[in-house]
Order: C-alpha cells, then structure tokens, then sequence
C-alpha cells in the first residue's frame, strides 16, 4: 500500500509541474511586449493572416471592424492576384491561440491596434523573410 501510494504522489508532482510548464507557455506568448511590427500580410477567403520579419510563425490577425476593413481595402489595393503577400507594419498585441475557427489553425493571434503601412511587397523593409 505504501508503494502505491508512493506511486500516486510522484504521478500528481509530475502532473502538476506538467501543468505548470504548460501555463508558463502560453503566458510567455500572450506577454510578448506590445510594439511595432513589420512582415507580410495575407487576406483572402478564410485567410487573414500575418507573418512577422525574420519570423517563421505566421498568426492570425484581428482587429476591430474599422482595422479589419481598412486593411481588406489596402490589401486589394496593393496586391495584385488572390493570397498574395503584401508588406505590413502596423502595432499590435501578441494574444492566445484561438480554439476554434479558422484562427485556430495557426501559431496564434495579434491584435492590431493600429495600421501604419501598407505596401506592394517589393516596396517591402522584408522582402525575404
């Protein structure tokens, strides 16, 4: 009885400190400091997406419905074929990876705060990322 007994604390210790490591995670994504940030940005059916320079995660971008429709109109404006990339900066917060929906196929979100460029992607600061 002592040896199972044993055995059910050291499962739990494991599984707590699993937990833990879990959280610290997730957390480091979601406090990733809020600033200006440069890459390339994708949008078309079911694709809104950001990939940052020199980064190889692509996340999700969300906004508000007055940012979301500025850069649908920009993206259309400097893109010139379907889910062609086209050069962003904008500032923005790093937050959690969706659960569900199309969002939740990719490394995580950022919330854009504000929109500073747009431009064709030989315009681009990171053309090659």
């Amino acid at each position: 009885m002592n040896k199972l007994f044993s055995l059910t604390v050291l499962v739990l210790s494991v599984l707590l400190i699993q937990s833990c490591a879990s959280v610290a995670t997730e957390t480091s994504l979601q406090e990733t400091k809020s600033n200006t940030l440069s890459g390339h940005y994708i949008f078309g059916h079911e694709v809104n997406t950001f990939q940052p320079c020199g980064e190889k995660r692509v996340v999700w971008v969300q906004g508000s419905e007055d940012i979301l429709s500025y850069l649908e109109q920009e993206y259309f404006r400097f893109s010139t074929k379907p889910y062609e990339e086209v050069f962003l900066e904008i500032e923005g917060d790093y937050i959690a990876r969706a659960n569900d929906g199309f969002a939740a196929d990719f490394e995580g979100q950022i919330s854009v705060r504000k929109v500073i460029k747009v431009a064709s992607l030989s315009d681009s600061e990171c053309s090659a990322l």
